[in-house]
């Protein structure tokens, strides 16, 4: 059952749901983000993915509003990427939309990510979906 986290307005920021069928976190963003909206929810995140034992996050950033303060992005790649790369995360696919900020930001994370954690972004979902199946044959293979 997807969890939905509020701002202080009630509007929902953040989608997270468990996939059971592809054994993957997804999170939805939505609207606009502020720099303790993005911790909140990067943290509910990475419980998330540390309760399933997941080893792959579908990151959706394509409702996204506005844009991330350029601290948020650093504190996800110098704090919450090392504690999901220590959790089990190693692999991210983050689904954004053409030309916009949050394609920009996708990019941040992308480039100041640790090197055991492959991360790359997309502009269709089917296609963010298709490298996490297939980056999980080959765990498993």
């Amino acid at each position: 059952m997807p969890t939905e986290l509020h701002d202080a307005l009630g509007r929902v920021y953040l989608i997270l749901d468990y996939d059971a069928e592809n054994q993957w976190v997804s999170s939805t963003w939505v609207g606009d983000q502020s720099y303790a909206s993005v911790l909140t929810g990067c943290n509910a995140g990475l419980l998330l993915l540390q309760e399933k034992a997941c080893c792959c996050l579908l990151n959706d950033n394509r409702q996204i509003s506005g844009f991330w303060s350029e601290d948020a992005v650093e504190w996800i790649v110098a704090n919450w990427v090392p504690r999901a790369v220590q959790a089990g995360l190693t692999h991210m696919a983050t689904v954004v939309q053409p030309g916009s900020l949050a394609a920009v930001y996708a990019e941040a994370v992308q480039l100041g990510a640790v090197s055991n954690l492959h991360n790359r972004h997309f502009f269709f979902l089917a296609s963010a979906q298709e490298w996490l199946r297939e980056a999980q044959k080959g765990a498993t293979e």
